[in-house]
């Protein structure tokens, strides 16, 4: 492990369907030199892949945010249905909050935020956010 690879930290709530995709990105990411970060305060970004099927699900989404904006210093990536559904309002929060409805994209997109800093916006299928390590929640 590199000492100035980038951190990654996921936190990633809802379904089974979700997990796996947050588990493939962040294959891709180690792939790419990348490490984990078990907490955000670690992270160089947090990524956070989200459900809002219920009114609980929205609670817990707006609070992974929020708390990864507290806790790390760059870049929030919003995706998953939560950010397809509400991203002008996650994007709103905060510069650093990137929202990203492609999750095909989630590996490039959470690149790009890394290496552009904490004001990256550069909508693709959405708006931009960033990224951390898979920590799952119901």
């Amino acid at each position: 492990m590199a000492p100035d690879a980038p951190r990654v930290a996921f936190v990633t709530l809802g379904c089974k369907v979700n997990r796996a995709e947050s588990e493939a990105v962040l294959g891709e990411l180690l792939g790419a030199g990348w490490e984990v970060a078990v907490r955000a305060a670690d992270a160089d970004v947090v990524i956070i892949n989200t459900c809002t099927v219920t009114a609980e699900a929205d609670h817990k989404v707006r609070k992974a945010v929020h708390r990864a904006l507290r806790e790390c210093a760059g870049p929030v990536v919003v995706t998953g249905c939560a950010a397809v559904i509400g991203g002008p309002q996650f994007a709103a929060l905060d510069p650093r909050v990137v929202v990203e409805c492609d999750k095909t994209r989630l590996a490039v997109v959470t690149a790009e935020a890394a290496a552009t800093g904490p004001d990256h916006r550069e909508p693709s299928g959405g708006m931009a956010s960033h990224a951390t390590s898979p920590a799952t929640s119901h």
